[in-house]
């Protein structure tokens, strides 16, 4: 595939007519610029531009651009039709009020990590049970390192909305993005750059291409 380094707006800003309901939510106060409550809004407003931007000309992109398992790090994981049903008994029970600790349990000895019942709060208010599922099988520790500048560009595509992707490829990505480019910061790059920056102008428009030299020139690894 080859990069095309054009200067178009950035696919985490929608054109000029939907700008003033975006930059209304960004004025949003947000909890420790993790991207919760904000991004989720954000995305939301892109769901609405979306078709401006050609997402059907898109669709498989991400899939002949990316490595099976940057695409989806639990997709041929062999432990992920058991974690999907744990998840769904997990959130089953929670929903009921029910005792639920001995399917998060063995959801745990699963993945080989005690999992804690503040995640199942915290993630049944924010996604679905096979989401938090999948979750628990990545290895967030350890994303890997040996992600070319081809395959970050498709990741910042992804993350920005450009290619459809759920929520865990998002954070799965940005994980990667962060180790690649050496950038700690690049969630707000891309989510909130008026703090990135550091001038509070969350409406600047940058292109994918700009918005990865920006995290690698960042992280002392320019191109």
């Amino acid at each position: 595939m080859t990069v095309v380094k054009a200067k178009a707006p950035c696919p985490c800003r929608p054109p000029p007519a939907a700008r003033p309901r975006l930059e209304t939510l960004m004025a949003r106060p947000h909890p420790g610029r993790t991207g919760g409550s904000r991004r989720a809004d954000v995305l939301k407003v892109r769901e609405g531009w979306q078709a401006d931007v050609g997402m059907a000309s898109l669709s498989g992109r991400l899939e002949r651009a990316l490595r099976s398992h940057l695409l989806d790090p639990t997709a041929n994981d062999p432990r992920l039709s058991a974690a999907l049903a744990l998840g769904r008994e997990i959130y089953a029970l929670y929903e009921a009020g029910a005792d639920y600790d001995a399917p998060l349990r063995q959801l745990g000895v699963l993945v080989g990590r005690p999992i804690h019942g503040f995640a199942v709060r915290d993630g049944f208010g924010s996604v679905g049970p096979d989401i938090f599922a999948r979750r628990q099988l990545v290895a967030w520790d350890q994303p890997p390192s040996d992600v070319t500048e081809e395959e970050m560009l498709e990741m910042v595509d992804g993350v920005c909305g450009v290619t459809s992707a759920d929520e865990l490829q998002r954070d799965y990505w940005l994980a990667c993005l962060q180790v690649c480019t050496g950038d700690r910061k690049i969630r707000d790059l891309i989510f909130f750059p008026g703090d990135y920056f550091g001038d509070g102008d969350d409406a600047r428009l940058m292109s994918s291409s700009e918005i990865l030299e920006t995290a690698l020139r960042a992280g002392g690894r320019p191109r």
